[in-house]
C-alpha cells in the first residue's frame, strides 16, 4: 500500500490512502484513531476527522497501516 492508493473499506467504501505507517501505533499518534475494518494484504486502515463542512457530516483522512 502506498500513499494515492484507493481501497475498498466495509465501513467508509473507497477512501483515498494519504499517509502510510509502520505501525497502528505511529498511525494512532498521527490522530488515525477510526477503524475502517479494512484487513488486507498486511494493512489495515484507519481515518482520522479533519473538519465538519455542515452539520452532520464529517471530513476524513485516511491511513493504510502495517500490521
Amino acid at each position: 500500500m502506498k500513499k494515492g492508493d484507493y481501497v475498498s473499506t466495509p465501513r467508509f467504501c473507497t477512501v483515498r490512502i494519504k499517509e502510510v505507517f509502520n505501525s497502528p501505533r505511529e498511525a494512532l499518534k498521527a490522530g488515525y484513531t477510526e477503524p475502517t475494518h479494512y484487513h488486507d494484504w498486511g494493512y489495515t486502515v484507519f481515518g482520522k476527522v479533519v473538519g465538519n463542512p455542515k452539520p452532520g457530516w464529517c471530513k476524513m483522512e485516511f491511513a493504510g497501516v502495517k500490521e
